[in-house]
């Protein structure tokens, strides 16, 4: 559940920004992140929607829930929407855009003063 609540703050920090630093020199940006984004929203509406279904077919069969079967769902509804999103992200990120006042190479030094005539 820990899990499923973070990727959720990440996925709002990520639609606030509207860019997401995917390593040191990528970052996603556009439909892409959006979509990224979506998908790390979803474990946390996604694990209580399929936890109120098994809930709701143990309880019209008039049976407990079986734990191995809420245990296999909850690791699919958290990493699977995870996991998709991680491999979107980094296969649509693009290298990082430089401020344009960001200094692009070497620092330009100023010529020496010229030797004084005599």
């Amino acid at each position: 559940m820990l899990l499923a609540i973070i990727c959720l703050v990440i996925g709002i920090v990520g639609f606030v920004k509207g860019r997401m630093n995917i390593s040191k020199r990528k970052e996603l940006r556009g439909g892409a992140l959006y979509v990224v984004c979506t998908l790390l929203c979803l474990p946390l509406p996604l694990s209580f929607l399929v936890g109120m279904i098994i809930g709701a077919m143990a309880a019209a069969n008039g049976t407990e829930p079986d734990e191995k079967t809420i245990g296999i769902a909850s690791v699919v509804v958290v990493l699977g929407p995870i996991f998709g999103g991680i491999i979107l992200a980094f296969a649509k990120a693009t290298p990082k855009e430089l401020p344009i006042d960001a200094a692009r190479g070497f620092e330009v030094q100023p010529p020496p003063p010229p030797p004084p005539a005599n």
